[in-house]
């Protein structure tokens, strides 16, 4: 049983495609593409399946450390949990649909203020469906040229303070699935039966290889509880009083959630394969 773990959270706002890509990631991870789609719940409709932060565990053999990844519920609804997944990550996946903005500088500002006055391993900004592949082409290349541009473009509104909080910042853009994947509710179970543009799954071994295979921090279960303890630490005296994210009791909240989420973890190390964390 591997005693390391690389943590891999992916948050971002509500029905933007977080679990279905997970459990992408976790199909190539373990090489997996001939099987139907499994892992983290999926549900098609407007209602989200995630609650809480649900957990599972990549043993890859080529590693030394499992890939712990981590789904979470929408930020929105769960600021809490948002920040839990930056505290407590190796590397964050900020999923967002198209395109970074104003309005999406200011959701993470938000978000990320309670903890702002720490550093974090590394941030990945996932950007799905993107629609201007001749100016920024697909992959992690035309990403962090794209990254930079925004960073310019937002610095003075906020995204510097975004940044700041990261050591490693990085940004991956990701084209569309395919066009008929919402024709059956079922599409999430196993993509290659339907029209998946090629490149989609092109870019997802990509960001595999790119991102998740060049993760340089792992932590052992020691390194886990001294995170704990630092994030005790962090946390805000005061509650976040941000009437878009809507948390009251903040500091209590989180500090349940990380109490939990230690115990949930020496369960995984233990041999279960998922497991949720908060419900």
């Amino acid at each position: 049983m591997k005693t390391k773990y690389k943590a891999v959270f992916i948050v971002g706002r509500c029905k933007t495609g977080k679990s279905y890509f997970m459990n992408v990631l976790r199909r190539k991870l373990l090489n997996e593409n001939d099987r139907l789609l499994q892992g983290f719940e999926v549900q098609h409709g407007l209602v989200s399946a995630t609650h809480g932060i649900w957990v599972m565990d990549c043993h890859c053999e080529n590693d030394e450390a499992s890939v712990l990844l981590c789904d979470t519920q929408a930020a929105e609804e769960a600021s809490n949990i948002f920040a839990m997944s930056v505290l407590l990550s190796s590397c964050i996946i900020i999923n967002i649909m198209r395109r970074i903005d104003a309005e999406e500088v200011n959701f993470l500002k938000r978000l990320l203020e309670p903890i702002k006055n720490k550093k974090f391993d590394q941030v990945v900004f996932l950007i799905r469906d993107w629609a201007l592949p001749d100016i920024f082409p697909f992959g992690l290349a035309g990403g962090n040229r794209y990254l930079d541009t925004v960073f310019e473009q937002y610095r003075n509104v906020g995204f510097e303070t975004v940044m700041n909080v990261f050591e490693k910042k990085s940004c991956f853009l990701m084209p569309a699935i395919g066009t008929s994947e919402q024709e059956d509710p079922q599409y999430f179970l196993h993509y290659t039966k339907f029209e998946v543009r090629k490149q989609f799954d092109e870019h997802c071994d990509s960001f595999v290889k790119d991102v998740i295979e060049n993760l340089q921090k792992s932590h052992d279960s020691q390194t886990f509880a001294k995170r704990i303890s630092s994030a005790v630490k962090e946390l805000p005296k005061k509650e976040c009083k941000s009437t878009d994210i809507g948390q009251n009791g903040f500091k209590k909240k989180i500090l349940i959630s990380i109490i939990r989420m230690s115990l949930i973890f020496i369960i995984v190390f233990s041999g279960m394969e998922a497991m949720q964390l908060l419900a």
